[in-house]
């Protein structure tokens, strides 16, 4: 819960899971309700933000990290300015809840990872939006155009699933006989 200087309640913040393949961050403030859904394309976390089902901004997440410093960037549209304290707040939220190093001491680290969500979520992700709405350098659009995963990734994800499924398959058939 997030209150005023009086102590009153304006704000909360919560994760929701509605459906099997999807769940989205919910941040109330005031008397407004925005839901907040992650979507991961190789070196970003995209965190799309909508009010009455319209995108309304964008947080990004670089999942390159040096000394275990997380690097976040929010765009959000002029119009709901409104909302950026809350999202400020709601950064930290989400930074602890899934990627606190907390008691951890590094230094002169640097951790590249390259990660894709598969979820209903990625229906809303837009990589157009960013370009549309914001003035982003060239090679931030080049990331998002590169962002997709590769074939031969795709191929070897398949070829792990199937491996996965036969595994399954073997110790189903070996118990039932």
């Amino acid at each position: 819960m997030v209150k005023d200087t009086n102590k009153n309640i304006i704000g909360a913040m919560q994760n929701i899971g509605k459906e099997l393949l999807l769940s989205f961050y919910e941040v109330k403030f005031r008397d407004e309700s925005i839901k907040i859904y992650e979507v991961t394309k190789k070196h970003y976390v995209h965190l799309l933000i909508f009010l009455d089902n319209r995108q309304i901004g964008q947080i990004e997440k670089s999942l390159i990290r040096q000394n275990n410093l997380d690097q976040y960037t929010l765009f959000l549209l002029d119009k709901y300015s409104r909302f950026k304290d809350i999202l400020i707040l709601f950064v930290g939220y989400f930074d602890n809840w899934n990627y606190s190093g907390t008691g951890e001491f590094v230094m002169k680290k640097k951790e590249i990872v390259w990660e894709w969500t598969y979820s209903k979520a990625n229906e809303k992700y837009n990589k157009k939006w960013l370009q549309e709405n914001f003035d982003i350098s060239e090679e931030h659009k080049l990331a998002i155009e590169n962002e997709e995963m590769g074939l031969i990734v795709k191929i070897l994800f398949v070829i792990l699933g199937l491996a996965g499924l036969s595994v399954l398959v073997f110790a189903i058939v070996v118990r039932f006989n």
